[in-house]
């Protein structure tokens, strides 16, 4: 099949000529005819209704060769008034009659001539927009809405050949074989449609997602501009995509999460946030008052408000900063915060991201830790037994005072030690196999160990060895004696 943008130059030359060829016959023989019926009807005393005729000839000449059928209808309107000169001398009123008539052929021509031009040159820039369009234009009969040309454009988006898809129906390049019945109500209610949406159907079956609008070019033919938006709408699918992974991370992550503005209003508070402070979003967006009641104590408040300014207004970030909480419940929470600001396109900090842990479990364990190893330390000075405590490599990491009474050692001095060192040679084989049942969680009560005292002697010492587990991890010994 022909392409039909690949013309050659012969190939419209030769059309060109063609046409040219059967405008000159048709203005010709017409102009012919009109001088020979005037020739018969001057000849025959007929002075009314046959000069309207030059206007057919006229009017063509000036359609088609524009100035030059202006020069042309002037030359044919000349002949007329040679003729009437001719044949009705000297009757005034009928030769003033014809020249009055040449002048107004002269008008009709330039007048014609004028708009032809007009009429061209917008052809042609529509010819010239129609083919060099980034977009596929589609002129539809709206009759059957069938396809009855396209412009080059079509090929490279759907792979179409432009004698193939004239002819075709339109719902043969849309997705499911069919265009929707609100397209087809958009078109013959509205005419004109803006940016609909529509999945088309390449040659090679390729889906094609396209912008399409329309407009009613006469009563007879619809022009369709489809734009190409695949590849858009893929990225704005995988976009909207990836802000609902996002929206979901942020909404059900188990940390409090929000968004700060440099003023400290809220942009975003996820349900973390409304389960750990109890004030829901609904409360918080758009405004800076929820700093007040997480922070009753204006003293507290202005306390830790400082101490973040300062820290941001240096780093831009907060790292591992605790503050205490007061919920919507009246409870107390430890939260240890990290924030870290937002640049906007300038580079200057628009907001603020923030990250809150609920510590207050954590902080808890550690308080009572604290205290049950200052009740442990407490009872261990007092005691008159040596009380040490070692890690699970078996280095002694707390040695009670009393070691100097009995040993002679001061409690630095027996630190970071282990049994090789001052367990007597013949012992040690025992000690170890009592700290191996110790790891294994055994108890190990009254057992002989010759420990050596500062004074080279070596004291004879019953111990005990209990295992310290921790989540069923073995972390140490304890050992008193």
């Amino acid at each position: 099949m022909t392409d039909p943008f690949s013309l050659s130059s012969n190939d419209i030359n030769s059309a060109i000529r063609i046409s040219e060829n059967k405008w000159k016959m048709l203005i010709i023989s017409l102009s012919g005819i009109v001088l020979l019926f005037t020739l018969y009807c001057l000849s025959s005393g007929i002075t009314i209704i046959f000069m309207h005729l030059f206007y057919f000839p006229i009017i063509l000449l000036a359609y088609h060769y524009h100035k030059k059928g202006i020069l042309l209808s002037g030359l044919l309107g000349a002949l007329y008034v040679l003729l009437v000169v001719y044949y009705l001398y000297p009757d005034t009123n009928e030769i003033l009659g014809a020249f009055v008539r040449f002048i107004a052929f002269v008008g009709i021509a330039t007048v014609v001539a004028l708009l032809s031009i007009f009429l061209e040159r917008q052809k042609t820039s529509y010819q010239a927009i129609f083919n060099n369009a980034n977009s596929c234009i589609l002129v539809l009969d709206p009759s059957d809405m069938k396809i009855v040309d396209a412009n080059p454009e079509c090929h490279d988006f759907l792979g179409y050949e432009k004698d193939d898809l004239t002819g075709l129906s339109l719902s043969r390049i849309c997705k499911e074989n069919k265009i929707t019945p609100e397209f087809l109500n958009k078109i013959t209610v509205h005419g004109n449609i803006e940016n609909y949406e529509i999945q088309l159907i390449g040659k090679d079956q390729t889906e094609k997602t396209a912008l399409i609008s329309t407009g009613v070019a006469s009563e007879d033919r619809i022009v369709l501009i489809c734009t190409d938006v695949t590849e858009k709408t893929k990225l704005r699918d995988e976009i909207s995509e990836l802000n609902q992974i996002q929206n979901s991370i942020i909404s059900n992550a188990n940390v409090w999460l929000m968004l700060l503005d440099r003023k400290g209003n809220v942009r975003l508070w996820n349900k973390a946030a409304e389960e750990l402070s109890g004030y829901p979003e609904s409360e918080v967006i758009g405004a800076n008052n929820i700093w007040k009641k997480l922070y009753p104590d204006p003293e507290y408040r202005r306390n830790i408000t400082d101490q973040i300014n300062e820290i941001i207004i240096s780093q831009n970030f907060l790292q591992n900063f605790e503050t205490t909480i007061h919920t919507r419940e009246g409870k107390e929470k430890v939260i240890l915060w990290n924030t870290r600001g937002l640049y906007d396109e300038s580079g200057v900090v628009s907001s603020y991201v923030g990250i809150g842990v609920d510590i207050t479990g954590t902080v808890e364990i550690k308080k009572a830790l604290q205290e049950s190893e200052e009740k442990f330390r407490g009872v261990a000075e007092r005691s008159s037994d040596i009380i040490m405590v070692t890690d699970q490599n078996g280095t002694t990491t707390y040695i009670s005072p009393s070691v100097m009474r009995i040993l002679g050692y001061e409690p630095e001095e027996m630190m970071e030690t282990t049994p090789n060192e001052f367990v007597h040679p013949e012992d040690l084989e025992q000690a170890y196999e009592s700290i191996k049942r110790a790891a294994s969680g055994e108890i190990t009560e009254k057992t002989i160990f010759r420990v050596k005292k500062k004074n080279g002697e070596y004291a004879t010492m019953d111990m005990s060895i209990s295992p310290i587990i921790e989540n069923g991890v073995f972390k140490g010994m304890q050992v008193m004696g």
